[in-house]
């Protein structure tokens, strides 16, 4: 879910073959006539983002296996840990992680040097997170001692 995977999957919505599992209205209404097959989870609708959470969106997950995931995050602090707006979100975020092969973070300048109440987990996590900042010196030497793969588009 988010504005940011929502780019995303515009970009990915004419590559044929794909399969896209999401917890978001506005991205299964974005790819709906495109040529990829859409599963959207169920649950409560955050009506602010149109994302679905809540239990029935995480039991769901259970049922899939998916390839890759692309994901996003309300922000990350300066030890890389990522953080959720709602406690529910991060229940959800960390199943995600159990049923993807691999999983990417996507997270823009602007979600740096930040916290929240709700801890998801750590950048280390994810396969590799996907950004638009370039990491000062010191702080890219972290990531790399932390074991985090640090992709700059």
């Amino acid at each position: 879910a988010g504005s940011t995977v929502l780019e995303l999957a515009k970009l990915l919505s004419n590559v044929p073959g794909l399969t896209v599992v999401t917890n978001d209205v506005i991205i299964a209404g974005a790819l709906v006539n495109s040529n990829m097959d859409v599963f959207i989870l169920g649950g409560s609708i955050q009506r602010s983002l149109g994302c679905i959470h809540g239990h029935t969106a995480e039991s769901q997950l259970e049922n899939y296996r998916v390839d890759v995931a692309f994901v996003s995050s309300l922000c990350a602090d300066d030890v890389f840990d990522v953080f959720a707006a709602t406690e529910s979100k991060v229940y959800f975020r960390r199943k995600l992680l159990t049923c993807a092969r691999q999983t990417f973070m996507m997270l823009d300048a602007s979600k740096f040097h930040r916290q929240s109440l709700f801890k998801i987990n750590n950048l280390a996590d994810y396969s590799a997170v996907i950004t638009d900042k370039e990491l000062p010196e010191e702080q890219a030497a972290q990531a790399v001692q932390a074991g985090i793969e640090w992709v700059t588009v």
